[in-house]
This record gives structure tokens, sequence and C-alpha cells, in this order.
């Protein structure tokens, strides 16, 4: 319900399996990189990639619709890409929460798209149909990363956002934290969704941050010079003060 009470954030940290020890989430040893996939429709087909690519890669995904996390858990969506339900509790977490540029006490409303539950948005949509909705739990993405062990992860390698019309403010709720990501994608979905977000609006925001916007002479220079990975759809960032921390075998991947 809109006016239930939300537990603290480390109530979702714990139902998606994870453990908090002394503040922070226990991470296995065998672990070597961090992903967070914001928005993870019926599928998770980005996960499901870095997971292959790397089975020492942890992912924190999150979800906030309940059917969408019924798909992902038993494998039902119509999508080729599928996460394997396996993987969940072990190379990828799921909190069930919406994220947004700040915390809220109460539920907002999710409005459910009726040929996509992937499509599905905090925004009202301009030209997709929506007919039912689903109340969910709204947090910064600030407040998940106080419990990420950075004395161990010196950094985040890849963030990526797809949270339909509401990627800058997903990004605007991680100010304290975002110097800790080393590359950050955002989907702005100008064209489905009532909103006054811009990519202008979006690189003015990050660039004072340290962020510089991937192009092709800077995927060719990073790919050249890191031998790293990327192969990527939407708007997608570097972290300029992290360049020496990139290490040889990030991947950095998102499609769709």
């Amino acid at each position: 319900m809109e006016n239930e009470v939300v537990p603290q954030i480390e109530y979702f940290i714990n139902k998606s399996g994870a453990t908090v020890v002394a503040g922070k989430i226990s991470i296995p040893d065998y672990v070597n990189s961090i992903k967070v996939d914001v928005g993870l429709s019926g599928n998770a087909p980005q996960s499901k990639v870095w997971i292959d690519a790397n089975p020492n890669a942890l992912v924190f995904g999150f979800e906030p619709l309940s059917m969408n996390i019924k798909m992902i858990s038993e494998r039902t969506s119509s999508w080729p890409i599928r996460l394997n339900p396996k993987h969940i509790g072990r190379s990828i977490y799921i909190l069930p929460v919406a994220l947004y540029s700040k915390t809220l006490n109460h539920k907002l409303k999710m409005k459910i798209t009726d040929k996509d539950s992937g499509s599905s948005s905090l925004l009202d949509s301009t030209n997709l149909s929506q007919s039912t909705w689903e109340y969910v739990p709204v947090f910064q993405l600030d407040d998940f990363m106080e419990y990420i062990d950075f004395e161990r992860f010196k950094f985040i390698e890849y963030v990526k956002i797809d949270a339909q019309g509401m990627d800058f403010e997903v990004i605007r709720g991680t100010k304290k934290y975002l110097k800790k990501v080393c590359f950050i994608t955002a989907e702005l979905d100008l064209n489905y969704f009532e909103t006054k977000n811009s990519p202008i609006k979006l690189s003015l925001f990050m660039m004072p941050r340290g962020f510089f916007k991937i192009g092709r002479v800077t995927t060719y220079l990073l790919q050249r010079i890191f031998r790293i990975t990327i192969n990527v759809d939407d708007p997608t960032y570097v972290n300029l003060r992290l360049l020496h921390r990139i290490r040889r075998n990030f991947y950095i991947y998102q499609k769709g």
C-alpha cells in the first residue's frame, strides 16, 4: 500500500540473500568485480552477459516489480537472453526496490506498461499504455553504497541504469559515492515518458564530477591502451579520476 511504512535499505539487502556484517555486505573472497544493474526487466539480460563473461563478478540488481522478479526467478520471460536462476543469491543479489534522487518513507506508484513490464516507470508514459500499477519502496543508490566495503573494493566497476525516464534521478541519488564508479550507462528514454531531463543536463551534471562521455575515439583508446571490452548502446561515461585503477579484464556491456 502507498502509506505502508518502508523499512530501511538493510532489510531489502537481507531480503536479496546478501548478509550484512558490521554494517557492510559480506562478499566472498573470490569476487574480483562489482557491477550494479538498475532495472532488470523480466530477464536481467545485462547481468546474464556479465556473469557469463566473468564468473567471479558479483552483481547487485535493482528491480522493484514483483512480477519481473518472479519471471527472472522462474525464467519465464519470452526474451531470448535470460538470467539463469541458479545465479540468484550467488552471483547476483536482487533488491526489490526502485531508485530515485531521494529516499522516501512511503511507497510510490510504479505504472506497469501493458505490453512489456520491463518498460514500467514511476513516470507517466506519453505513448505506452499503463493500466495497472504496483506501489514500490524508493531509495537512493547512496543508501545501498553505504554497505559496500570500499576498503576492499576501491570502486564499483560498472553501473548500468535503465529506469525508464528516471535514469538521471537515479544518478542524482548517488552524489556521495558517484566518485567510486568507474563506468556508468544511462538511458534517458526521452521519447516515451514525461520528463524534463536531457542529455545536456546529464552531461552538465557528470562533467564537474570527473566523468567524460565515451565516443568512438574514447572507446578505441580505452580498448587499445587498457585492453578492456566496451560494447554499449546507450550514453556511457568513464570516471577520468579512476583511470589509473582500470584493469585489463574490465567488461563494459549494455545492449537494448
